[in-house]
């Protein structure tokens, strides 16, 4: 029987980077930085309030907050900065899925979840993948290249780590915007997979 949950969100969520987004906490998190979260609640909050005589007052300080909330885009879980709650949304903070839908949904959509922007500071670099490629090139059998991704769906325009793995597939591994990505070459497709800085080595060590 068909999920009453699914109802052509593959359109938009398939194969999705997803942050995972503790409340409330990254809300104050946010506050405190004022990064982008903060910047889409304040937009919201101003939208919403825009024509009041005494807009300002509701524009003070973290009171914008209280104008935000989001839902599942599942299940219609609401998702505010006034309930401890779990959820994963989209780098562009639009899309939002609960915790219990994550879960069930996760394999289905093929989502990979990234670091927040908190984390950006640990960002791998092209440097970075070098320094990898030196501490591994005399274990595995790899070459660095300007190469094309394993299924010619875009150039990669920066230093690109290839090999086999130990099931014979093509595997190729390079930076995109800080985090390390890793292409592996399956019989139908090619898999896609991306990790932060600190699961670097043990990532490629487990698929090479």
């Amino acid at each position: 029987m068909e999920d009453w949950r699914l109802c052509g969100q593959e359109k938009y969520l398939k194969g999705a980077f997803l942050y995972k987004i503790k409340l409330p906490e990254y809300w104050r998190e946010s506050y405190s930085e004022k990064n982008d979260f903060y910047q889409k609640v304040l937009i919201r909050a101003k939208s919403q309030v825009d024509g009041l005589p005494e807009k300002e007052m509701y524009l003070e300080g973290d009171k914008i907050q209280m104008l935000w909330h989001e839902h599942c885009d599942f299940c219609w879980e609401k998702a505010t900065t006034e309930i401890d709650a779990e959820f994963y949304c989209t780098q562009d903070y639009y899309h939002w899925i609960c915790k219990q839908c994550f879960e069930d949904f996760k394999d289905q959509f093929g989502w990979t979840v990234v670091p927040t922007e908190k984390m950006k500071a640990m960002y791998m670099t092209n440097e970075d993948l070098l320094e990898l490629y030196d501490r591994l090139k005399d274990d595995y059998v790899l070459v660095m290249t300007n190469s094309k991704s394993l299924d010619d769906r875009w150039t990669v325009d920066c230093p690109v780590m290839v090999g086999k793995n130990k099931y014979g597939q093509n595997v190729l591994a390079y930076i995109d915007d800080g985090m390390f990505v890793i292409e592996v070459e399956g019989p139908v497709d090619t898999h896609t997979h991306a990790f932060s800085v600190d699961e670097a080595v043990d990532k490629v060590v487990g698929l090479f």
